[in-house]
């Protein structure tokens, strides 16, 4: 459809985070999802979303690759289809962003930064962090990423209170369905701001 935004997303796993944003994508007035990068060729999610009939570009992140080299295939990938914004949903590696890309990548974290992030801070080791930290709340975080890990703009968060009963396990699935709810929204008022 004309005039609406182009938005990828990378995803490097199940794709649940992916799936969700496709699903909003169909309510939402203001994009349309009009494709998918996945870092690794075994992820669940590359079938899991094949059914959506977005094209999917799986670019295999190896040791033995550059970062940055691959970054610039993603990207260049994207340039190559005129997508507007990047939205990260479970995506595992560390990006170097061209310049012409700063400020249209966002990513959800997994709890509320700037506490809890960088590097190795992902999946259930953040949840395992903040049990042990004794906190009383934890969330989900979503920013713009620039070339240092989970320090880029905050554009929204949402937290939710940490039981005395909580394991890092139930404490991941309740930030989980916290990140199902804050990312479809921020990414609108993002497109639309």
């Amino acid at each position: 459809m004309p005039g609406l935004k182009r938005v990828a997303i990378f995803f490097s796993g199940h794709g649940g985070g992916a799936e969700n944003l496709i699903k909003s994508s169909k309510h939402q007035n203001s994009y349309i999802i009009a494709l998918l990068v996945c870092s690794n060729p075994h992820a669940p999610g590359v079938s899991r979303l094949a059914s959506y009939n977005i094209p999917i570009r799986v670019v295999p992140w190896g040791k033995s690759k550059e970062p940055q080299n691959l970054s610039m295939e993603c990207f260049g990938i994207c340039d190559e289809l005129q997508i507007d914004v990047v939205c990260l949903a479970g995506w595992l590696k560390q990006l170097v962003l061209p310049e012409h890309w700063l400020g249209k990548v966002l990513n959800i974290h997994p709890s509320l930064l700037p506490l809890f992030g960088g590097k190795g801070m992902y999946g259930l080791k953040v949840h395992e962090a903040v049990i042990q930290s004794r906190s009383q709340k934890s969330g989900c975080t979503v920013h713009l990423i620039d070339n240092e890990l989970d320090r880029g703009r905050i554009l929204g968060q949402s937290n939710v209170e940490i039981d005395d009963h909580d394991t890092p396990e139930s404490l991941q699935q309740k930030v989980y369905k916290l990140e199902l709810e804050l990312y479809p929204e921020i990414l609108k008022n993002f497109l639309s701001s």
